[in-house]
């Protein structure tokens, strides 16, 4: 299933690329350095007693994206990432370090409404939605002394994405961006040992922090 979430991903992504020229004829390609900061961090297990749990760090990653202008204000974006992030212990976890890992695909669709096109400074708004996609998760060695053979998969999400940002152009249709947005994403966690397996909800809603270059086609 992941596999096939992924090839339709890259799929409509490829679509949207060559199929959708649009009206104004413009297409802006950028790249991003982009902080993933999780607004909701702290997650418990029970398991045992002493409330064993993990935190979940931030994660400085690039991101790809190209907007296509349906009009000359209002454009479709396709941006897409990936971020690997560390859980670290808490709880009973305590010392413990980085009790587990895990990697995120996470492309975004947004419609976006640009207020000053073609001007220096454009901001804009946009909203959408996003597929997360999880894998490489992995659990420490010392986690593994502790409860034996474990595992830890993550679920595959769908929620909503919200937008601000601004471009500010330089010459030559290069401009300078700087991007905002909120994921809702919401999954479950299972965590598998041969003491008994635990379901964790876990409510991520990263905001994403982006700085970086465009250039208009």
């Amino acid at each position: 299933m992941r596999h096939r979430s992924q090839a339709l991903l890259c799929s409509a992504a490829l679509f949207f690329t060559t199929a959708l020229a649009s009206d104004d004829g413009d297409i802006v390609l950028r790249a991003r350095l982009v902080e993933v900061a999780p607004t909701e961090d702290r997650f418990d297990f029970a398991l045992e007693g002493g409330a064993p749990g993990f935190d979940v760090e931030n994660y400085l990653t690039m991101e790809v994206d190209v907007s296509m202008f349906l009009t000359k204000r209002i454009a479709y974006e396709f941006a897409v990432l990936a971020t690997t992030h560390d859980f670290i212990g808490t709880g009973a976890f305590s010392g413990e370090g980085e009790v587990a890992e895990a990697w995120m695909l996470i492309p975004t669709a947004t419609l976006q409404y640009h207020f000053r096109p073609r001007k220096r400074w454009n901001p804009y708004l946009g909203a959408g939605f996003h597929r997360t996609v999880f894998f490489g998760e992995q659990v420490s060695r010392p986690l593994e002394a502790r409860f034996g053979e474990a595992e830890l998969s993550v679920e595959g999400t769908t929620g909503y994405v919200l937008q601000a940002g601004f471009d500010r152009s330089l010459s030559d249709g290069w401009a300078f961006n700087v991007d905002i947005r909120y994921l809702d994403l919401k999954t479950d966690a299972v965590f598998e040992t041969e003491a008994g397996d635990d379901i964790v909800g876990i409510n991520l809603d990263p905001v994403l922090v982006g700085f970086g270059i465009g250039k208009r086609f």
